[in-house]
């Protein structure tokens, strides 16, 4: 590739791929890989509100590295935007003159780049709709198993406090022939049990949900997270080309994603229904 097409090519590709990104890739050493600080998931199969505190934290943790990072190459890049366009060019050409090799491979990745980083959007879209219609499917039928196996039981408590029970003092409060209490418990008890027989299935290690999550991981790590890293390492090519120091830039594409993952785990293991507590009736 000769200087006169690495000239073009600096004209053609001009800064509009630098334009079109707000961060670019790490320099030096990488911080703390933020998926470290995204909790185990649960492996109880009711909802627990320690878990969402422990997630939480995590959220507003990695949000706050998020804006302080944004905040970081926000302020460096804006040595390159008040840079004059005619300096600009004259700072890349000089670079092409005094470093040919290292010039045209830049410019080469470049061009490939510049037409290929919007492409895995496009792409990416149509996996996440993929995953969400799994998701919402994965909702209903999870819901409407706990339904089957609660329901029939509930009726039957229902039946039994109908016939037998009595309301006392405030609330919930009933009272029942002491030789009825025993069953009303059981049933109390079965409602739990009979939801846990069929939990694995959903919630286990290996469970329809834990997967989904392990599915919808990947895809933020292969469809936005690595294009998004690459086209920011085109862009802090382009910037040491013209002289500017990128010392702190990172990209915030991997902050973004444990961000939205983490959202998304609250989500789903929101859907755990609660334990139920079994009353104790007044017996008489």
């Amino acid at each position: 590739m000769t200087m006169g097409t690495l000239g073009r090519l600096a004209a053609g590709l001009g800064f509009s791929l630098l334009a079109s990104c707000s961060v670019v890739a790490a320099q030096g050493a990488s911080p703390a890989d933020p998926w470290s600080q995204v909790p185990a998931l649960p492996t109880t199969y009711y909802r627990d509100f320690d878990f969402e505190t422990r997630i939480n934290t995590a959220e507003q943790r990695n949000n706050a590295e998020l804006t302080r990072q944004g905040d970081v190459n926000t302020s460096i890049k804006a040595r390159f935007d008040t840079m004059d366009q005619g300096e600009k060019m004259q700072r890349m050409q000089e670079f092409m003159m005094k470093n040919p090799q290292q010039a045209m491979q830049v410019m080469q990745a470049m061009q490939a780049g510049a037409g290929a980083v919007t492409a895995p959007v496009t792409a990416s879209q149509g996996d996440l709709e993929r995953l969400e219609r799994e998701l919402a499917t994965l909702t209903a039928d999870f819901q409407a198993a706990v339904k089957r196996v609660r329901d029939p039981v509930q009726r039957s408590i229902d039946e039994l406090v109908k016939a037998k029970g009595k309301a006392c003092g405030e609330g919930d409060c009933v009272s029942l022939p002491a030789a009825d209490v025993p069953r009303y418990k059981a049933l109390y008890g079965q409602l739990n049990t009979d939801y846990e027989n069929i939990c694995g299935a959903w919630w286990g290690p290996s469970g329809s949900f834990p997967k989904w999550l392990g599915n919808y991981k990947q895809y933020l790590l292969n469809d936005v997270v690595a294009p998004a890293v690459k086209a920011d390492s085109l862009v802090l090519q382009q910037m040491a080309m013209m002289g500017v120091p990128g010392t702190g830039f990172r990209s915030t594409a991997p902050l973004s994603a444990v961000s939205t993952y983490l959202a998304k785990v609250n989500q789903v293991y929101a859907l755990r229904p609660h334990r139920i507590e079994t009353p104790t009736p007044q017996a008489r």
